[in-house]
């Protein structure tokens, strides 16, 4: 049995302060300091005990360190590291840096303003916007999985479920409230899916919906109601949201700056 101390293998880069935050799905959680070249460094770990969720983070990780190195204004970007044990055992892992909070904390803090949310918001629309572009659907979209930095700018994290858009028979997802309904369908009929970023689409809508319920306006509900419709290929490409909510956010600029 593996004890809760890892050690951090990387260029003069030793852990300090490892703390166990939990697990799930057999995917180990931890928080520690990063001691590397004379600096400390907040630090996330993902790793697993699991082979069957080992190979998982392996796959997640390259998709993500993909991500990290062509969009580093939208993603959190994997640090090169590895994890071992004291007995010499390596696990695959991905390591990130620790920001403090995310989309979810902002909202329920009620110290981040309507505006502030809808730009973060903008900010990783676009982010998955390009993701799109690059042939990826995401399919893990909730605010927990943005994540807010002290500039105030957007970075997503997690593609565990990512998959290349038009990939078959991929098993559906569950991100709650934002999950769109082909997923629950193809759970009630037992069968898989056709990745779209349709999926990704719907769960950006149903993610600002929830954040901006406080201030939604006729134009932005209309416009997130096409977004969520429920046959995947009547909606709208991810643009059609980006310039949805880039609009948004310019109009409630100018209202409070009026």
């Amino acid at each position: 049995m593996y004890c809760h101390t890892p050690v951090l293998h990387s260029v003069e880069g030793t852990l300090a302060n490892v703390r166990h935050l939990g697990s799930n799905d057999h995917v180990q959680h931890y928080v520690a300091d990063l001691l590397q070249h004379g600096s400390t460094q907040h630090v996330h770990i993902k790793t697993a005990y699991d082979p069957r969720a080992q190979n998982e983070i392996i796959k997640e990780s390259r998709v993500w360190h993909d991500l990290g190195q062509r969009f580093p204004d939208h993603i959190l970007t994997p640090l090169d590291t590895r994890l071992s044990y004291p007995d010499g055992t390596n696990l695959p892992c991905i390591v990130t840096p620790q920001l403090p909070r995310d989309l979810k904390d902002c909202y329920e803090s009620r110290t981040y303003t309507p505006n502030d949310i809808a730009a973060l918001l903008t900010h990783a629309c676009e982010g998955i916007m390009k993701i799109n572009d690059h042939g990826i659907v995401v399919r893990d979209i909730k605010p927990g999985n943005i994540l807010v930095t002290d500039a105030l700018e957007a970075r997503l994290i997690d593609f565990g479920p990512s998959v290349q858009v038009g990939a078959k028979d991929v098993p559906h997802t569950s991100t709650d409230r934002y999950e769109p309904p082909e997923h629950e369908r193809a759970r009630l009929k037992k069968r898989n899916l056709v990745a779209s970023p349709a999926e990704d689409v719907y769960s950006m809508a149903a993610v600002a919906k929830h954040l901006l319920c406080r201030d939604l306006t006729p134009d932005l509900q209309t416009m997130l109601r096409i977004c969520m419709l429920e046959n995947p290929q009547q909606r709208p490409a991810m643009q059609f949201l980006y310039e949805t909510l880039n609009a948004y956010t310019a109009i409630q600029t100018k209202r409070i700056a009026a």
